[in-house]
């Protein structure tokens, strides 16, 4: 589906005729890439891992990339593209105390697998992340629970996480996203 959200009708959603075809996997993140005006999904199968899927609206045109990657042991698993950088970075849930970081090049169909992992305590039953052109970094959010969410910064030029102030009460148990407002440079989060 897709929508002109700048039209006058801002209502109106159009059914794409190019639906994927053939995917057996469950969609786990989405990203665009600006550089390569695409946008990234990357699924999650239960066995091979992470699959990037691209699509380019322009020319209605799906293309399932040739390189998984592994440990990406979830469907709960977020991603934001960094523009400074060009990668999409996702972060994976691994186990019940950590995420993983996998950073993923369009332009050479690659996948970096050394980035930090972030010890997040306990199982969250959700995550988001943007990124925020101003400081450069990926905003990571999980719910950790009691009506808080945990926040952390990713730096993929230094590879390092810093926690931030945590959110609530009053965050929803059962899900949650952000996008990154560059007017204002916030992070708005529902």
């Amino acid at each position: 589906w897709s929508s002109d959200v700048c039209s006058s009708d801002l209502d109106t959603w159009t059914a794409l005729d190019n639906s994927p075809q053939g995917f057996s996997e469950v969609i786990s993140s989405g990203v665009y890439d600006v550089e390569s005006d695409k946008v990234i999904f990357v699924t999650y199968n239960g066995s091979s891992g992470g699959i990037p899927k691209v699509f380019d609206y322009n020319d209605q045109n799906w293309e399932q990339m040739e390189n998984p990657i592994g440990g990406f042991g979830s469907n709960r698993a977020t991603g934001a593209y960094d523009i400074e950088s060009d990668r999409s970075i996702f972060f994976a849930p691994s186990g019940s105390n950590w995420t993983n970081t996998k950073t993923y090049d369009y332009n050479t169909d690659t996948w970096e697998t050394d980035g930090a992992n972030l010890e997040v305590g306990t199982y969250f039953s959700w995550s988001t992340a943007s990124y925020d052109i101003e400081s450069d970094k990926v905003i990571f959010v999980k719910y950790s629970g009691n009506a808080y969410a945990t926040v952390y910064a990713y730096d993929y030029n230094t590879n390092t996480w810093e926690e931030k102030e945590s959110v609530g009460p009053g965050i929803d148990e059962y899900w949650g996203t952000s996008a990154y407002d560059p007017i204002s440079d916030r992070v708005i989060l529902i």
